[in-house]
């Protein structure tokens, strides 16, 4: 088996807490570089990988010969120059939401990874997570009927966050940091984009911190959504029908379909998921969330199949983007704003 060399941009606490464990279970993988510029973080993380090279500057890790692959994980702020910089070294990336705190600066990287021939894959990890999967799959097979709406919420407390997560200049702000999740699900799970949107953004404890969006589809479906930095652990995505309602709740690990006299829970129908069955069951047990191994065990054995098309790739973070855009618009007018349509690559 030919192991895949990677090499990791960024070593904070997402890394260390989530994308290091997702890849010991990856089998071909192979972190054998590591960059942050704290040197405590790229220690740890080197020796965690088996004694991988550390740098102090991402630069020389993408200088390195021995790598296939990178995996973008610094401040949002970094991610284009890096992704830009990658595509020109002829690395395959994958590169944590969001493509970048500007639709300009995204489309700079689609335009630094058109004809590359490399792989360019966004980190929208619920898009692999079986809840997800699965609201997909409900939704598709017509089981509630005629979509009449969805809402959704996505909030987390600040008690953890880095000072440059505080400020839109370097994380994006709530749009960028949370709501990226449920703008991309949103096209997943219903297959249609935003079309227009409308938003208030809040900054209440820090730079733009709440904000609530009210986006239409472009088949005519409105999405309402809240966010927030600050609060509870709230992450809820709920689907309402003519003929029932499809409620995930990513926090308390329950997708449960509720119709006319009643409520079916996921464990009635997870035996119709086939090979999705036992991962959905891991989760509802809380045992873990599948979703970044899924999503990296796909980047690395596209890198080692010589495949140079992945979903979901960076077209999807600039769709994203550009709703986004859009909303922040909105907020400063007061007034609904179309989404630009997102340009071929």
């Amino acid at each position: 088996m030919n192991l895949v060399r990677l090499g990791i941009i960024g070593c904070g606490k997402v890394v260390s807490c989530i994308h290091l464990d997702a890849l010991r279970h990856v089998r071909q993988a192979r972190v054998s570089v590591v960059a942050d510029p704290v040197e405590e973080r790229r220690r740890q993380a080197a020796a965690r990988c088996g004694g991988a090279t550390a740098f102090g500057d991402w630069r020389e890790l993408l200088e390195h010969g021995d790598v296939q692959g990178v995996l973008i994980c610094t401040p949002s702020a970094d991610h284009a120059e890096c992704a830009i910089q990658a595509f020109a070294h002829g690395k395959h990336v994958y590169l944590e939401k969001p493509l970048a705190t500007s639709a300009a600066e995204a489309e700079t990287v689609l335009q630094a990874w058109d004809g590359s021939n490399l792989l360019g894959m966004m980190g929208f990890n619920y898009r692999q997570h079986p809840l997800f999967v699965r609201a997909r799959e409900i939704v598709n097979s017509g089981r509630l009927g005629t979509i009449l709406g969805v809402q959704s919420s996505f909030t987390s407390s600040g008690a953890w966050m880095h000072d440059w997560k505080k400020q839109r200049a370097t994380a994006g702000g709530v749009l960028f940091d949370l709501a990226t999740h449920h703008i991309d699900l949103a096209h997943y799970v219903l297959g249609h984009s935003v079309a227009e949107v409308s938003a208030q953004i809040a900054s209440k404890h820090s730079e733009q911190d709440t904000a609530w969006l009210r986006m239409t589809l472009q088949n005519g479906v409105v999405v309402q959504s809240f966010f927030s930095l600050y609060g509870t652990d709230t992450n809820r995505f709920e689907v309402y029908g003519e003929s029932a309602r499809l409620a995930v709740d990513y926090v308390a690990r329950t997708l449960q379909i509720i119709a006319p006299g009643g409520r079916k829970p996921v464990q009635r129908i997870a035996g119709a998921l086939g090979h999705e069955a036992s991962r959905l069951k891991d989760v509802l047990a809380g045992r873990r969330d599948p979703s970044y191994e899924t999503a990296l065990a796909a980047f690395v054995n596209a890198i080692a199949n010589g495949r140079n098309q992945i979903q979901p790739d960076l077209r999807d973070g600039l769709r994203v983007s550009l709703v986004i855009e859009a909303a922040e618009r909105s907020a400063a007018t007061g007034q609904s704003q179309k989404v630009a349509a997102c340009p071929s690559v």
